[in-house]
């Protein structure tokens, strides 16, 4: 399915070379929001992990989802300082792909984990697929990945091993999820295909532009008074000499002469010749 302008329905340029050449555009600022990303979870993961053991105790889950959020904490701070140098685009999509798996599974259990009386991550689940959805720079084929993944691993996983507490409590969440996986994924695909559409627009422009100075460049034209001769129709050339007409209108443009006779010169110069026999 597309769109105008050959972009995909999800936000891609139908075009794969098309694409390259925006991924490669746009790769300082993706990986400025990868880099934001990972700040918000260097504060928000030691956050979320005092939570846990507070609202948990000293349980089994809570020293393994303490400790999953230590992993996550030292692969966001390796993955920080890795972005600080220019990386490719899909190299860059492979390692954030593989750090946002990571922090989904961690995410998923942490669903399972919690006695059946603690929902207040639900809240914090909704946040999360909104925020990929929203900043994560991955190509739309792989974006929603995550987000649906956290979304079914929540709903049937988490509600399977640990069920919620009443059917009220499961329906909100539930709708919920699927609203933000919603609107998450119209939003994040109007934003691909608006940047997409920016980037074909400054590329015709610049195609135009080049147009222009192209033909500006080719273009030569004669203007102000020129010195000519009365009789002999020289011209007074910059370098202070009389030149033909003919090499200075052609050094001056792109115009070339062809030289013929008019009839009044022909009779005056040529008058042995009968031209009104040639029909002239």
């Amino acid at each position: 399915m597309q769109e105008r302008d050959g972009i995909r329905f999800f936000g891609a340029f139908a075009t794969p070379d098309l694409e390259d050449d925006y991924r490669a555009s746009q790769v300082r600022d993706d990986q400025r929001r990868a880099r934001l990303v990972l700040v918000l979870a260097l504060i928000l993961v030691p956050f979320f992990a005092t939570l846990d053991v507070v609202f948990l105790g000293l349980t089994f889950h809570s020293y393994v989802i303490v400790a999953v959020r230590a992993v996550i904490l030292s692969v966001s701070v390796f993955l920080w300082l890795w972005l600080r140098k220019p990386r490719a685009p899909r190299e860059m999509d492979r390692v954030l792909l593989a750090w946002e798996i990571m922090a989904s599974v961690a995410i998923v259990y942490q669903a399972c984990a919690p006695p059946a009386s603690y929902t207040s991550h639900a809240v914090l689940n909704v946040l999360y697929v909104i925020l990929m959805y929203a900043i994560v720079p991955l190509p739309p084929r792989l974006l929603f990945i995550c987000p649906i993944f956290v979304t079914l691993g929540v709903l049937f996983l988490g509600n399977w091993v640990n069920p919620w507490p009443d059917t009220a409590t499961l329906v909100v969440t539930s709708a919920a999820l699927v609203v933000a996986n919603i609107v998450g994924l119209e939003m994040s695909r109007e934003l691909h295909c608006s940047k997409r559409r920016q980037f074909l627009a400054l590329l015709h422009e610049t195609e135009s532009r080049q147009t222009l100075q192209l033909a500006l460049v080719q273009i030569k034209t004669l203007h102000g008074i020129l010195p000519i001769c009365t009789h002999c129709k020289r011209i007074w050339n910059d370098a202070g000499f009389w030149q033909q007409m003919e090499l200075y209108v052609r050094e001056h443009t792109h115009a070339e002469f062809s030289h013929g006779l008019c009839p009044t010169c022909a009779r005056q110069h040529y008058p042995e010749i009968d031209w009104d026999r040639k029909a002239l």
